[in-house]
Order: C-alpha cells, then structure tokens, then sequence
C-alpha cells in the first residue's frame, strides 16, 4: 500500500454508541499484521523460508455478506481509524494515550485514496479491562486530529462451521472451519451474548485456514424485533375515552376546529381532545398519457374554473389538480371533460383520490359508551361524502409475561398490564380477545399495546 509508514508502538503508565461499517476501517485493519486472529486453537503453521515454495498451495480467500454468530468474548482491545489532515502521527497516538484506560497504542498511517489530502490513521488500542466504553468512545470523537472517527472492537464469535460463501470470482462455494470460533470486530455496545451478523471473510491455504473473521454490520440482538401475540386477556381497566380513527377522499369543510366542533355537540361526549391529522388531502390526481402535450389547452380550462380548482402541476405521468368548494364526484366529471377538450379526443384516464386520516380521543360521560359509539357513528353519516369510522374504548389488561413462538421466549410485560383498545360495552373483569401487538430489544419488550381481534370471546 502506497504512503505507509512502519507501525510504532508507545506504552502509557497508569490506570454505547453506533458506529458506521464502512469500507476505510475494513482496508485498514486489514494493513495491521493482517487483522484475523484464528482462535480455533488449530496451529496454522508458518513458513519462515525465504523465496516461493512451489509445493505450497496458493492462498485463497472466501467472503460472504451476511453471517450470524454470537458473541463468546469481547477483548480489551480497540480499533480506531480516521481520516486526519494532521502528519505528525505521534499527535494523535499522545490524543489517545491520554485518555483514561488506555494502555498501549499500535499505530500506522496510510493513504487510501492518492488524490485525497487526508491520510488514514490505524490503531489498535489495548485497554484497561475495567475501562468505561461509552466514555472512551466520546474521548476518541472529542479528539479535534481525528475525522469522524470508526471505532470497534477485537471479539471472538461463535458461527456455523460450514458455511456458504462465495470465492474470489464470486463463484458459490462451501467451506468447512476446524473450529466454529473465530475473530469478529464489533461495535462498542456489544456484549458477551449478543447474536450479530457480518461481512464474513476467510483465508485458506490448501485445507489449512489461515484467518477468519466477520465484521459485524447488525447487532441482532439489540434491534428491534416486532411481535404479535393473540389470546384472551381480562380487562383490568377501562377509561372514560373513546378513541375515534377515521379516513375520507376529499371535504372541502374539513379541518381540526370542524372535527372538534362537531364531535363536541355530540350527545354523551364531554370532551374532544387534539386530534391527530397527518395530513389533509386536498389534490387528485390524473393518471394519463401525454399530459405534456395537453398541458397549454388543460391549463386553460383549469384557469377557467379557478375556484373549484385553485392549482395544477404537471408530473411525469400526468396532472395534479387542487380542489375547492367541490365533491370529489363532480371534481371527476369537470376534470375528464378538461383532459378530453385538451385532447380533442377521448383518452384514457385513471384518477387517484385525495385521502385524509384522523384519529381523536373523546372523553365520555357516565353511562353506556355503546349509546354514545352510536350517536358517533350518526354524527358521521351526516356528512355529505363517506367516511370510514372505527370507534374503541381504551383500557387495560391483565399479563405478566407474554410468550413469543417467533422467538421461542417469554418476555415480562413492565406492571403487568397492557394498554388496550376495545370494543365498546365491556365492562371490567371481561375476558376479551386480543391482538397484542409490541417490539423486544435483547429480549426486553420496550413497547406494548393490543387491539380487539376478530376471535370469539370467553364468556
């Protein structure tokens, strides 16, 4: 490699966070004495002859993207590598030699890219054992020499002994490891335990496996996993709310003071909280061919009926349209006698309809909430175009643990309780089926709720 220098190695006495896999660290642990330890207590055997044996197989080399592993044991030993504007190396080894915890550093400088001003630093860096990980990885991206600093560190993993990999033509193939433990480079937040998964890379010289190791690129474990899980649950609570979701095409009244406006004189409500509206739609859109040419005359005839239709946008494969004062009905009628005048002709057209969302919760009264779902859904059926309402009741149920089949585990539910959206008309203690949905992380459920499912209740 051009521009390396010889690694030095300097001595100090005395005493989790993501990393980004990219391809600078790869290159440089691959310059530090050949980056893959063999832990498979094999003796690989070394030549230290001078010249070319040619009875020695050639040494070839497999990769695959993605193996899984777990993790068996994490070193005191770090890799960092940056990119730096700085030439004096020996500034950036006293930078991490000053850092509480660390011992030694084994560095070298190289260019990876000839036209770049910046040089590459690589260090392996031995550590007390007892060293706080997080705090010495915000030691390392405060050092103001170092350019975005990748940080890893040395592991060994336990993989599947017979692998499919490709060689280096990328022909498929199948190796065999003597042993299933191996190096890994991992992020500083994995531990003993995790299961990751990696670029895999081995070396073979003959039968003989000369160096292996998987850089990890997911930790499995601590992403998140989403579950589901069904069964009957008895309700432990329920709240005097009712949570309201609805969708429409397209109401030209509509908005966030019309909603709770309406909902508010609605017999049995005694509140409307804010709703939530990700978006209103207001544009439709004209699927059709050779919009571009038709777009002077169509333009014309929007500009003729500037209040029902206040905009309009050409896009690859056709118009978008605002709307006014105007149902979505008449909006098709007036917008496909448009396109045929522009057209001169009857052309094919499809129209892909506005839609808008909203949830709300309402808070109730005494009383049944049955009574007050069903004045909802009348206040509702009033509105001059159609509307999708679905109305449940929030509360709680009852769960210490939740077993996952996915993940052949239990997971402990935090106090036991679930929030929950139900049906209208339960009253506590019912045995209601539900669809619990939530996300484990290194096998910790961080969220839970459920939705009443389809399945028949226990009486």
């Amino acid at each position: 490699m051009p521009d390396a220098q010889p690694a030095s190695t300097t001595t100090k006495s005395g005493p989790s966070t993501a990393v980004k896999m990219g391809a600078l660290l790869i290159v440089g642990l691959m310059l530090l004495s050949g980056v893959a330890i063999f832990f498979a207590g094999e003796n690989a055997g070394t030549d230290n002859s001078t010249g070319t044996d040619p009875t020695t197989p050639a040494l070839k080399t497999y990769h695959a993207d993605e193996v899984q592993g777990q993790v068996t044991q994490v070193f005191s030993t770090a890799v960092v590598g940056a990119q730096t504007v700085e030439s004096d190396k020996t500034i950036l080894d006293e930078a991490l030699l000053a850092i509480p915890g660390v011992k030694t550093v084994d560095s070298q400088f190289t260019k990876l890219d000839p036209s770049d001003a910046k040089l590459t630093y690589v260090a392996n860096v031995a550590l007390d054992e007892s060293i706080d990980k997080p705090a010495f990885v915000g030691s390392v991206f405060s050092i103001a020499e170092m350019d975005a600093p990748e940080i890893y560190f040395q592991a060994a993993i336990s993989v599947e002994q017979t692998l499919v990999v490709k060689d280096e033509s990328d022909k498929e193939t199948t190796i065999t490891l003597p042993n299933p433990i191996i190096q890994a480079i991992v992020a500083p937040d994995t531990v003993v335990g995790n299961k990751i998964a990696g670029q895999f890379v081995a070396s073979f010289q003959g039968e003989q496996l000369v160096s292996a190791y998987v850089l990890e690129s997911q930790n499995i474990s601590l992403s998140p996993t989403p579950i589901s899980v069904e069964g009957s649950y008895p309700l432990s609570s329920l709240e005097p709310q009712l949570a309201v979701a609805g969708s429409f095409g397209y109401y030209f009244s509509f908005g966030e003071n019309f909603l709770v406006t309406g909902l508010s004189k609605v017999k049995g409500i005694t509140a409307v909280n804010q709703p939530l509206i990700p978006s209103i739609g207001t544009t439709i859109k004209i699927t059709v061919d050779n919009a571009d040419l038709m777009l002077t005359d169509f333009n014309a005839f929007i500009f003729t009926n500037k209040e029902n239709y206040p905009s309009l946008e050409l896009v690859s494969d056709g118009f978008v349209v605002g709307l006014g004062n105007v149902s979505l009905e008449q909006a098709k009628e007036d917008l496909t006698l448009g396109i045929t005048q522009a057209a001169a002709a009857n052309v094919p057209l499809s129209f892909t309809d506005p839609i808008t969302q909203f949830l709300v919760d309402v808070n109730v009264g005494a009383g049944s909430t049955q009574n007050v779902e069903s004045s909802i859904y009348s206040y509702f059926e009033a509105w001059p175009v159609d509307v999708n309402v679905e109305i449940f009741q929030n509360g709680q149920v009852s769960a210490e643990t939740l077993f996952v089949s996915d993940l052949n585990q239990s997971v402990l539910v935090e106090n036991g309780v679930i929030p929950v959206s139900v049906q209208p008309g339960h009253a506590i203690g019912d045995l209601v089926a539900i669809q619990i949905n939530g996300i484990v992380v290194n096998g910790s459920l961080v969220y839970v709720n459920g939705l009443e499912s389809a399945l028949t209740n226990e009486p």
